[in-house]
């Protein structure tokens, strides 16, 4: 899997290129998928950790994963609770990996 660094600025050269298209369309962004990284990676890893146990699939890759599942959503308007959908990805990849 990628390392969270390279997500990370993965993440932050998407929001810029986000926030550059919302800015032409005068729509301001509600959030920025590096500020859910920054702060849902951490509970999903930690719930990941405490369900599953340490791997295999490792944690943090399976964090990784939801994510980048999540970046293929081009709308996410119509998600209520972002840290509960990054939590149902995370788990079905889990069970998937199983």
């Amino acid at each position: 899997m990628v390392s969270s660094r390279r997500t990370l600025d993965y993440l932050q050269r998407r929001n810029r290129a986000e926030d550059r298209s919302a800015d032409s369309s005068g729509d301001a962004p509600t959030h920025t998928i590096a500020d859910l990284y920054a702060s849902h990676s951490e509970k999903i890893t930690a719930l990941i950790y405490t369900h599953f146990g340490n791997g295999p699939p490792d944690p943090e890759d399976i964090t990784q994963a939801a994510f980048h599942k999540l970046m293929e959503r081009s709308d996410l308007s119509d998600i209520r609770d972002l840290g509960a959908f990054l939590w149902m990805i995370a788990r079905n990849l889990v069970l998937k990996e199983k």
